[in-house]
């Protein structure tokens, strides 16, 4: 029994892990697995789990979303200004470090 659960623990951690590599590396992959996997829900009569499972985030209010949340105008972003390397002579005390 000990070992049994000690697999399904592993496994448990490595499919999370197998999830959200391949959400984040492959995102329209995964999202049509997603809306075969809810079809087949469906079919088998699992409505709500598959509604769950093609549920979308809500959307998360932008600058260009016209809220009122912000009191200043957006900024774009600034790009950094290229800057010469600096090189510092090595202290000369000749005493070895």
């Amino acid at each position: 029994m000990n070992a049994f659960l000690q697999w399904l623990v592993v496994a448990m951690v490595v499919g999370w892990s197998l999830h959200a590599t391949l959400r984040r590396l492959m995102p329209g992959t995964t999202r049509s697995l997603y809306v075969h996997l809810a079809t087949l829900l469906k079919v088998m009569g699992a409505s709500r789990l598959a509604h769950w499972l093609l549920a979308k985030a809500p959307a998360v209010p932008a600058c260009d979303s016209a809220c009122s949340g912000c009191d200043t105008p957006c900024s774009k972003m600034k790009v950094a200004e290229e800057e010469p390397v600096k090189w510092r002579s090595p202290p000369s005390s000749g005493a070895c470090h």
